[in-house]
């Protein structure tokens, strides 16, 4: 049965350490030490490891402060397992952790590194998030170069690592921090050692204000360091993964674009699926807009209409008004429309011809003339049907022109409302 060593380094973490030691000891798999190395703390870690100091299989190394990655070089140095995982002080392993990923690499030799999906947690251990390491990338086993280059996107504790493979590459670079491990894992990828994933959440990852991940200077100046040695030392490997990455970011440009393209279509029917099944234009006119003639030609007065009074739309010709009916259903548009009372008797006065239009094409039109013909002295109701738009809208034109030669042809347009005979995912 293969040793397996757990490297525990220590840095003023006695709030957590404990945790993180008992979840070493508690793992099924029955032969395995675990190494940890007090990394010059100056907290109570002293005190948290005399519970664990007396048991044969837990090995404690004391050193003055030399930075996380050079305390894991010493645990890796005082360690004799054949597989090696490196367990951060304020991180957890799951009981099956270290059986688990073993069984691939005893399964097939030619394996360097098995590792696991992790669980976020909080300061109090409570879990958070719903990251997934099967999800976050396309290549999760055998080589993972291209992945890695992609970004970190596991902690050092849900690797389970030969160490015939960490002999070969070398030790953690010391000046490296917060990315020590991530270049590590890109130097062992570039060098050709392959990995085996095991989707099962058995590494749990603490983060919390003060944590170096949380150092975001930190992390992007060491990042960049890490990238710039691994492509020093395997260029041809580096560049190759590089061009693949720079494949799946036009892969994702074109998934996201189709997606932006089914999310907005998807809106818009949830808009128009929500529009009222009658659409008026004096509750819409805020939106409407001139299209011919100036500002002075375009208002809503309260005009007699035989019953009292009532809002209506004034178009004073020549002049067109655009609006948009939010919904793309067949249906009926209704409207009446006279020239204004007040110059039916005016001797300046002038008819005014009505027309509609409703995408693009003319619907509905009158010509009124009350000065010439008596009749014309009254509202005229116009109704329309308005075959279903593609387009998922309707746009819809009112015009008025002048008819003869006088003035004061005020054209008035009153109750125009659209009415759908069906909603928009019934066409």
């Amino acid at each position: 049965m293969s040793l397996v060593s757990i490297v525990i380094p220590a840095f003023n973490q006695a709030r957590f350490l404990g945790q993180a030691v008992r979840s070493a000891l508690t793992q099924t798999h029955p032969w395995l030490e675990v190494v940890i190395v007090d990394d010059g703390s100056t907290d109570d870690t002293a005190d948290v490891l005399r519970e664990f100091e007396g048991l044969g299989n837990v090995v404690v190394v004391r050193q003055a402060n030399g930075g996380l990655p050079a305390a894991r070089n010493r645990g890796l140095l005082e360690s004799r397992g054949e597989f090696v995982c490196f367990l951060d002080s304020d991180d957890v392993l799951v009981d099956a952790h270290i059986s688990t990923l073993l069984e691939p690499l005893v399964a097939d030799p030619t394996l360097s590194m098995a590792y696991c999906d992790v669980q976020f947690m909080d300061i109090d251990g409570n879990p958070t998030g719903d990251f997934s390491v099967g999800r976050a990338r396309r290549i999760v086993t055998g080589d993972i170069l291209d992945s890695l280059l992609v970004g970190g996107y596991f902690p050092p504790h849900a690797v389970l690592t030969r160490r015939s493979a960490l002999d070969e590459s070398g030790p953690f670079e010391v000046d490296l921090g917060g990315h020590a491990d991530y270049e590590l894992w890109l130097r062992l990828a570039a060098g050709g050692h392959r990995a085996h994933y095991v989707d099962a959440r058995l590494a749990r990852y603490r983060t919390y204000e003060g944590s170096m991940s949380k150092d975001h200077a930190h992390m992007r100046e060491t990042r960049v360091a890490a990238l710039e040695r691994v492509a020093r030392r395997f260029p041809a490997r580096m560049a190759g993964a590089l061009s693949a990455v720079q494949e799946l970011t036009s892969d994702l440009f074109s998934a996201n674009a189709w997606i932006r393209g089914q999310w907005q279509t998807a809106l818009r029917s949830l808009e128009h699926a929500s529009a009222p099944a009658t659409w008026s234009l004096l509750d819409d006119v805020g939106q409407a807009h001139l299209v011919e003639g100036d500002a002075a030609r375009f208002s809503v007065w309260q005009v007699p209409d035989g019953a009292g009074r009532a809002r209506c739309i004034y178009l004073h010709p020549p002049a067109a008004l655009r609006a948009v009916v939010p919904t793309g259903s067949a249906g009926r548009l209704t409207m009446s429309v006279a020239v204004h009372p007040q110059v039916w008797e005016n001797p300046e006065a002038s008819g005014c011809v009505f027309s509609v239009n409703a995408d693009e094409v003319v619907v509905g039109g009158v010509a009124l003339d009350p000065l010439t013909r008596q009749g014309d002295r009254r509202w005229f109701s116009l109704t329309m049907d308005i075959p279903a738009s593609t387009a998922g809208e309707h746009v819809l034109t009112l015009e008025t022109r002048v008819q003869g030669t006088g003035h004061f042809a005020w054209g008035l347009f009153r109750d125009v409302q659209f009415h759908a005979s069906h909603r928009p995912d019934a066409q």
